[in-house]
């Protein structure tokens, strides 16, 4: 096993560790804010994530193109969890808008901008859930951010994404909640994704 594969498993064995130490199903969690006016938190799970982003579009030689600019997507799973088994007092929670916070520390890593009020429209009833699949992680522009301002994916320098979602429920009462994953920004070869 090279140094690089090497680095790169036991980062994201590091990162499973911090992902599932740091994510709680308990309504106490960090990402619960204003459960007590709501009468249900919003709980949030990752279905399906490929955390390697191609940081670099290098030109493909067979194809004669550069590799695919890509926004890069995830599929999350939302519930609507009742903090009450009477749910005459749980409202339905309307999920409005989120927010995503890029951070590392790693070398290689540059600032990349947060990327504020995206538009997000999601209904959930009590004890309903949804799977929203393609929802957006990082979009090329961050990824050319990382680039612009100095970022090296020769290094693979791994960022957690911190999402928080907002919305209120049936009564205008005001909820956000967090979810947040790892993504490696690494150089890939993706020709073979060139239609």
């Amino acid at each position: 096993m090279s140094k690089k594969s090497f680095f790169m498993v036991v980062c994201l064995v590091i990162g499973c560790l911090l992902y599932v130490g740091g994510c709680s199903d308990e309504p106490e969690g960090p990402a619960t804010e204003g459960i007590n006016n709501t009468g249900s938190y919003l709980k949030i799970n990752f279905e399906e994530l490929d955390p390697y982003i191609d940081a670099v579009n290098d030109w493909c030689v067979d194809e004669n193109a550069y590799e695919p600019d890509r926004h890069y997507l995830g599929d999350l799973s939302f519930e609507n969890v009742p903090l009450t088994d009477d749910l005459d007092n749980v409202s339905t929670l309307h999920v409005i808008s989120y927010s995503v916070e890029y951070n590392s520390s790693d070398p290689g890593a540059a600032p990349i901008s947060d990327e504020r009020h995206v538009a997000f429209s999601l209904h959930l009833a009590p004890e309903d859930s949804a799977d929203v699949e393609g929802m957006l992680i990082i979009s090329s522009a961050k990824v050319n951010e990382f680039l612009n301002n100095g970022g090296n994916p020769a290094l693979d320098p791994t960022y957690q994404a911190r999402f928080t979602f907002y919305g209120v429920n049936d009564f205008n009462e005001s909820f956000s909640a967090v979810w947040s994953c790892w993504l490696v920004f690494s150089n890939l070869n993706t020709c073979d994704l060139i239609p």
